[in-house]
């Protein structure tokens, strides 16, 4: 009797195994090194030689991920309806384990476990830029020294990405800023 019920259980183990499919595909989209060659998937930039945290993001079912020159650029990405519901993986620079100037592929960690802080003073690659960090005691000493508040993941949506391009420190305000004279 027993040993009916263990091959049955081997029979049904490939089955159960497909709902796991997924998780051990997103175990294999791990980031992969931003090289000189690299271009922003958004704005079409060399990626390598700015400063800032970069990302990169994989859709379901690709094995390339698509890289980006700061954290802006991969929300701008990430926020389109059609790229939204197929994100299998994204990553972002812990900005507490590498240099702000050139970081380094060795800090990537997954965007949605990342703090972002907005409003800051340091620069990206394309000006104002999403800082991002592993924890909120990191988030919060960069905001200690540069200002800015701290935002998850799932809070960071077009409106606080236009907020960005707006909010700058006055070197080249975003479309829809206001001057007043």
């Amino acid at each position: 009797m027993t040993r009916r019920v263990l091959l049955l259980l081997f029979l049904l183990l490939p089955l159960l195994g497909c709902e796991r499919a997924a998780d051990v595909q997103a175990q294999a989209l791990a980031p992969v090194p931003i090289t000189a060659d690299d271009e922003c998937a958004v704005c079409g930039m060399s990626i390598h030689h700015h400063p800032g945290p970069k990302g990169q993001l994989f859709l379901a079912g690709s094995q390339q991920p698509a890289k980006f020159c700061s954290t802006v650029d991969l929300f701008v990405y990430a926020l389109q309806p059609e790229y939204q519901e197929r994100i299998a993986q994204a990553y972002v620079h812990d900005m507490s384990a590498t240099d702000w100037q050139r970081p380094d592929d060795a800090a990537f960690i997954p965007a949605n476990e990342a703090w972002f802080v907005v409003g800051h003073d340091q620069r990206g690659a394309m000006g104002p830029t999403l800082a991002s960090f592993r924890d909120t005691g990191t988030a919060q000493a960069f905001i200690d020294q540069h200002g800015g508040r701290m935002l998850p993941y799932s809070a960071v949506t077009l409106e606080v990405l236009q907020e960005l391009s707006q909010g700058g420190h006055g070197d080249h305000p975003g479309p829809g800023a206001h001057h007043h004279h």
